[in-house]
């Protein structure tokens, strides 16, 4: 007889494939050893400085100006949700593309299913980066996702799309970062215009034992979530993108002078020895010329 917590798991599986929108209740999460903690600490301030100058420059101001004009028609929730989060990857993508690493590797909509799951389809969310060094240490790792919430669940802690995706980025990074203890991964959860932030604390062998099937679940889960942040407004903007971006330490934008292209540099200035022989062989050949003439 499977254990009893292998039974909710399935449970919530066949609930996933039935609709996006479900959730686990309080007492399948306790039975999963999962806890979820509200939490009202902003994110890691090292990066504000280098978030807040990209705020305010010219293309994202008009990127909101053009995004509030648009929630002003009053427009769905649903198109809302994907406009947010559309702009919202492309920032993320844009602050991380300009960093000095190319171990971070950034996927939109990815296809994502735990190992040994045959009772869902897995899920798919708006984009997620990860790191892919292979560190000793089990400090902060860049392990972010994007994901649309469907309808607006007031007193919903987490759906099992969520959590879902929570668990199999953990289960994702125990593999790519086999000398992690420690796991650590985030969603950011868009509805409409806010942006909630979720992120997941656990074990290696926490996400083995489920994934194996073990009789008794190892260690445990804690999930932090945060208030929601309106996307709409600079201030919610910071705290989305510091919670995205908090694990990386952001290299501000080098501005350098432009290298003129060869073609467009003068023929002088291309290969002035050559043009110079030939001018003194003009020149010898027309003196040439005009001494033949007086003679």
């Amino acid at each position: 007889m499977p254990p009893h917590w292998l039974t909710i798991v399935r449970i919530l599986l066949r609930g996933l494939k039935c609709a996006q929108n479900a959730k686990p209740q309080k007492a399948q999460l306790a039975q999963m050893r999962i806890t979820i903690h509200q939490t009202y600490e902003p994110a890691g301030s090292e990066n504000i400085g280098i978030i807040a100058d990209f705020l305010t420059n010219r293309i994202c101001c008009q990127q909101t100006q053009c995004m509030v004009a648009m929630f002003s028609l009053q427009m769905s929730a649903d198109f809302c949700s994907k406009y947010v989060s559309s702009m919202l990857v492309g920032w993320i993508t844009k602050n991380l593309s300009r960093q000095c690493t190319d171990g971070d590797h950034i996927e939109r909509k990815p296809k994502i299913r735990v190992q040994n799951d045959s009772y869902s389809r897995g899920v798919q969310p708006e984009m997620m980066a990860t790191s892919q060094h292979k560190t000793n240490s089990d400090g902060k790792c860049l392990y972010v996702a994007v994901v649309i919430r469907k309808e607006c669940q007031s007193e919903t802690l987490i759906t099992s799309a969520e959590l879902y995706t929570l668990f199999s980025m953990a289960v994702n990074q125990a593999s790519a970062q086999p000398f992690r203890s420690s796991l650590e991964v985030r969603i950011l959860v868009v509805y409409s215009r806010w942006v909630q932030i979720f992120t997941a604390k656990t074990t290696r062998p926490y996400v083995t034992s489920i994934v194996e099937g073990w009789k008794n679940i190892v260690d445990q889960m804690e999930i932090y979530q945060t208030p929601w942040f309106n996307f709409a407004g600079l201030l919610g903007q910071q705290q989305v993108l510091s919670f995205a971006l908090e694990s990386n330490e952001l290299q501000s934008p080098v501005i350098s002078k432009p290298r003129v292209p060869l073609d467009d540099v003068g023929p002088s200035a291309q290969n002035p020895k050559p043009l110079k022989r030939k001018l003194n062989a003009g020149w010898e050949q027309s003196n040439t010329r005009k001494k033949r003439e007086y003679d």
